[in-house]
């Protein structure tokens, strides 16, 4: 790689995501070191699928998230972090142009199901690599902390084993993700569904695992408490 472009990017990339956010909401579990496990995750897909572009890969990685800071609305972030980095890496003349409209689509089809380039599936893979496992647990609590834990009737979250497409009906029917810590921790689990590529799902496998773990645990412990 180009260590003297990824160091100018991962520093525009720092810029972005330690300066003031116009939601701060959407800080959480979004913070720098979320952006550099996904960074490592990409470089690491990457090479285990036989994608040769690891600084494509890496800027993609470093800049998918700088769009949060300067949107209301979570779902927007993938768009306007597709058009900040087009001009970051333009104004820079980082990558040519068409090294630049590979980087861009990937940024902006991260937060999406369609898209499909190589690229395209080792950011989405990566970044969802990050909510699953002891991780995924630890972003789920800190994303949600207004929210109770569990509720006595349903000690799994009434979303325990709901698909990813269960999921996507449940959005578009204005019901959200569920009222508590662990129905968070459900969609995560169910983004699992979604992985692309043969090295993330199989990567991804014993992290989800052990987040099924997590819940049955827990819904085995409260059951003994009235």
């Amino acid at each position: 790689m180009n260590s003297s472009r990824i160091q100018q990017i991962e520093t525009y990339a720092e810029k972005m995501l330690t300066g003031p956010f116009v939601d701060e909401a959407l800080r959480i579990a979004h913070e720098l070191p979320h952006v550099r496990r996904v960074y490592a995750n990409a470089l690491r897909l990457a090479q285990a699928e036989g994608y040769t572009h690891q600084d494509r890969v890496a800027a993609a990685a470093l800049l998918h998230d700088i769009g949060l800071p300067v949107v209301e609305k979570r779902g927007d972030h993938p768009r306007v972090g597709a058009e900040l980095t087009a001009q970051f890496l333009q104004e820079n003349e980082l990558f040519s142009p068409e090294e630049i409209a590979e980087i861009c689509e990937a940024i902006g089809h991260h937060g999406r199901l369609d898209g499909d380039t190589p690229l395209i599936h080792i950011l989405r893979d990566a970044d969802t690599l990050d909510l699953l496992g002891t991780v995924g647990l630890m972003r789920a609590f800190t994303s949600k902390t207004h929210l109770p834990v569990y509720l006595p009737e349903h000690p799994r979250g009434e979303t325990w084993g709901l698909t990813s497409a269960n999921f996507t009906q449940r959005f578009q029917a204005g019901l959200g993700m569920g009222p508590t810590i662990l129905d968070q921790i459900n969609f995560q689990l169910s983004c699992y569904e979604n992985l692309c590529t043969g090295t993330a799902k199989e990567w991804g496998r014993p992290l989800r695992d052990t987040m099924r773990q997590f819940v049955i645990q827990f819904a085995g412990e409260v059951a003994r408490y009235p």
